[in-house]
């Protein structure tokens, strides 16, 4: 009973001289009710289940008595669409005991099959003599106000069904930065001002540095659903299709949520690993083909890392079909020690400054010889404004110095006492901010000895590079 199979007795009467009877009047003696896939069509005629509509029917399917009927609804739906069986059962298979193997699921596909064809649900009639359309499903004028808003992982940046591509020089941060994102979008909080709307697994698919990968997402916080994926991939292979569905499957499963997200770094790696070429349209189509059938089956936001070439300028190294076929591309530039992802393309959305950040050493632990192991992140600072942008250019002591000093202004200023100091300036008086670096961590040795010293060179830099003034004890903020 809990896959909702019901038992009944039927009596069957034998007659002697049967009379003929052609299979449409059979059909047409009883309800349409009594025929699951004929119901279905008429639920469907207005238009087809959307992707959330399966996706509840999915759901529904764990339910105790539940399973077999909204089971039956969905791959109705899959096979109205034109999915091929095995899509169907990679589909089924987190709600499946037996998985994508389940002997269950066999008698309701060919089931479905047998009624429907590879006909598209939209087109689907209540005639049992209509015949299987072979055009491309169709999606008519007077349903294309049911607009459905984006499913957002992290609004503006990341939303499921999608695909985004960031590029950059080597050692621009590109993968400092997805790395960033990962972590946000499997923990849930904001990313750099971005609002997180749902926290979702990712598996990573690093076809090259696969140990680089890992190093940086222990920075995160601990038990977070994120698996890594090591080892090159053929994308121009289909193949390629099969081989991801089936590892975002295996960390659902291990997890026990489901993965809204997937990276591939790098993109161009994919490509060479089949012989091909990135400077090819035809190679770069083939493997974008495959990658959205992947999309098309898991319903993930795809987001490749890829490169410039040797003019910046000219955006993503390659065929330019790469850019035509993404919803989103980011670009990485370097200048100095700041780095700005700029939107380059975007499809329904406003080009322009996505983030400014900074990349920082940090220390995960040592190794067998005592030596540190080092890698870099991308620094918490925001550097979204012309005052961040200018402090970006402090070291971290005066940049923490100058923190403290607005701190003092707002709790403890007041207007210049006399014309001796600039006009409509705030001030405080200097052993008050001495105070607060004191307390404030100024120095990472933590003594108090350390710390008078870091506060003294810090007052020193910061006044030599005009960004504080002091007078007769009296200190305020003198450029930003």
């Amino acid at each position: 009973m809990e896959r909702g199979y019901v038992a009944e007795l039927v009596t069957l009467h034998v007659a002697a001289n049967p009379r003929d009877y052609r299979a449409d009047t059979l059909i047409n003696l009883t309800a349409s009710t009594a025929n699951p896939f004929l119901e279905y069509s008429k639920s469907v005629a207005s238009g087809g289940r959307s992707d959330d509509e399966l996706r509840a029917l999915l759901e529904t399917s764990r339910d105790d008595g539940k399973w077999h009927n909204s089971m039956r609804n969905a791959i109705a739906t899959m096979v109205g669409r034109g999915w091929s069986d095995s899509a169907i059962r990679f589909a089924c298979a987190p709600y499946c005991e037996g998985g994508a193997d389940d002997p269950d699921l066999v008698p309701l596909v060919d089931g479905a099959r047998k009624k429907w064809g590879d006909v598209d649900e939209g087109d689907a009639t209540s005639s049992p003599s209509a015949k299987p359309s072979l055009g491309i499903p169709l999606d008519y004028y007077e349903n294309f106000d049911r607009a459905v808003a984006k499913n957002w992982i992290i609004k503006g940046v990341i939303a499921k069904g999608e695909t985004s591509s960031w590029i950059g020089p080597p050692g621009s941060g590109k993968s400092a930065l997805l790395t960033d994102v990962v972590i946000h979008a499997a923990d849930g909080p904001d990313w750099r001002g971005y609002r997180s709307k749902e926290r979702v697994g990712v598996v990573y698919f690093a076809l090259e540095r696969g140990q680089l990968a890992k190093r940086r997402l222990t920075t995160g916080p601990p038990n977070l659903p994120i698996a890594v994926a090591s080892g090159v991939i053929n994308l121009l292979s289909p193949d390629c299709v099969t081989t991801i569905v089936e590892t975002i499957r295996t960390a659902e499963a291990h997890y026990g949520c489901s993965v809204g997200l997937i990276i591939v770094d790098t993109f161009n790696k994919g490509i060479a690993a089949g012989g091909g070429d990135e400077d090819k349209a035809k190679d770069q189509n083939t493997t974008l083909a495959n990658l959205r059938r992947v999309q098309e089956l898991t319903g993930v936001h795809l987001a490749l890392i890829g490169h410039t070439g040797k003019d910046e300028s000219r955006g993503a190294r390659g065929s330019n079909a790469h850019m035509g076929d993404v919803d989103m591309m980011v670009q990485i530039s370097v200048a100095d020690d700041v780095r700005t992802a700029t939107i380059t393309k975007v499809n329904d959305g406003v080009e322009g400054v996505l983030t400014r950040f900074k990349v920082e050493p940090v220390t995960l632990g040592q190794d067998e010889d005592g030596d540190d192991i080092t890698t870099a992140i991308v620094s918490d600072d925001r550097l979204d404004t012309k005052k961040e942008m200018s402090r970006a250019k402090l070291n971290k002591s005066q940049r923490r110095a100058m923190e403290l000093l607005d701190r003092c202004l707002i709790e403890q200023g007041k207007p210049a006492p006399t014309t001796e100091y600039p006009r409509g300036v705030t001030v405080v008086e200097i052993w008050l901010w001495q105070i607060a670096c004191l307390k404030g961590g100024l120095s990472p040795a933590g003594t108090k000895e350390s710390a008078v010293k870091a506060f003294r060179r810090a007052v020193k830099d910061l006044v030599a590079m005009h960004r504080i003034g002091i007078w007769d004890e009296l200190v305020w903020i003198a450029y930003e």
